[in-house]
């Protein structure tokens, strides 16, 4: 007799643009339907990525007015759904699967997924906050690291907790396929053939921890070669950035064209990936740019990026929070085409490390592992 799949209940706020909330998507999207039966339990069922959860997953809304509110909801479904495996991947719905899980008696094993470097972030331990984070995650079964920095960070600031490496799921044949459609390039973007302008592209949310200050600054010491910079995203800096291009008269030469849908076209178009970041748990950009096939520098910040590229082989990388070295290394790299043609050749491969099913195979021998102690 075939045994039923094993329920896994994935808590998530809601499905918006962020990378924890893309790598719930491909877990529920990816796990095998013949040993797993994946459903989302969401406070609201918006965002982004809502349109491409599969439609075997279950999308339940718990509707609370704040996170907060989603406590007793979460209570109920828990007793409701009567999960094998409860699963959340940020730190505010981990705190609440955690007491939900508590209150409403369950055994399913707690797998919790801790997405940032909270130390490089600033953020003190002794926070009120993060010391009932560090209670979650003691009690879980598990706390899924996305970075080996990541790993041991969290093991510093919250001390005996069961911590486990796995890195973020990349979809690379979605990516390529998303890749070829050019219908969300703005005017003025030409493709690699057609143009003598060096086109440089970042991404990721406009707030200081991405760099993009000092990726502005150091691309305009750079003045006797041709480029053009254009960032991809949202946020609260979205003001100053704007500022900071008009006070160094870069208005024709640096472009803030916003969040957009389907960005790989602009990966794929793009001569070099540059990540500029203070600070991160893992560096998805990175790969996703390796995966269209675009050279990537990235600063050398904790935590992921020195995971990920092999310098001066994979990619480049360079000092964090330092305009000048980003300089440095963007001359090299503008000024020099068969060295981008060379990194981006030799990091074919590596996205392949991180592609859905090699993630998500790692993820179901751990929930098999917890299921068997179970």
């Amino acid at each position: 007799m075939t045994a039923e799949p094993k329920r896994v209940l994935v808590f998530q706020s809601d499905l918006g643009g962020g990378g924890a909330e893309r790598s719930a998507l491909n877990l529920v999207n990816g796990l095998d339907r013949t040993r797993f039966a994946p459903a989302l339990l969401l406070n609201k069922a918006v965002g982004p990525y809502i349109a491409s959860v599969r439609d075997d997953v279950p999308v339940i809304e718990i509707g609370a007015r704040r996170m907060r509110g989603a406590l007793f909801g979460l209570i109920r479904e828990i007793r409701r759904q009567r999960p094998d495996i409860l699963f959340s991947t940020m730190q505010g719905p981990s705190v609440m699967l955690w007491l939900a899980r508590t209150l409403a008696r369950s055994k399913a094993p707690l797998v919790l997924r801790e997405s940032n470097n909270w130390t490089a972030r600033g953020v003190s331990p002794r926070s009120i906050g993060q010391r009932v984070v560090g209670l979650a995650y003691r009690s879980a079964d598990r706390v899924v690291c996305l970075s080996e920095g990541v790993n041991q960070d969290t093991r510093r600031r919250y001390g005996n907790v069961a911590t486990q490496t796995i890195y973020n799921p990349v979809d690379v044949l979605g990516i390529a396929r998303q890749a070829a459609d050019r219908t969300g390039i703005i005017p003025g973007w030409k493709p690699k053939t057609d143009r003598d302008t060096i086109q440089l592209l970042a991404a990721g949310r406009l707030t200081r921890q991405k760099g993009f200050d000092l990726l502005i600054d150091a691309a305009a010491n750079i003045t006797d070669l041709p480029w053009h910079l254009t960032i991809l995203g949202e946020g609260p800096d979205r003001g100053k950035l704007l500022e900071q291009i008009r006070s160094r008269g870069l208005q024709d030469r640096v472009s803030l064209p916003g969040f957009v849908p389907n960005p790989y076209p602009w990966f794929a178009d793009a001569d070099l990936f540059v990540l500029s970041s203070r600070w991160e748990g893992f560096g998805h950009v990175i790969v996703e740019a390796m995966a269209t096939g675009t050279p990537v520098l990235s600063t050398r910040c904790p935590s992921g990026p020195d995971e990920i590229i092999q310098d001066g082989a994979t990619g480049v990388l360079c000092d964090p929070d330092s305009a000048d070295a980003l300089a440095t290394a963007l001359r090299a790299l503008i000024s020099d085409e068969p060295l981008r043609q060379q990194l981006a050749s030799a990091a074919q491969e590596t996205p392949t490390r991180f592609d859905v099913p090699t993630i998500v195979g790692q993820y179901e021998a751990l929930f098999d592992q917890l299921l068997e102690a179970h």
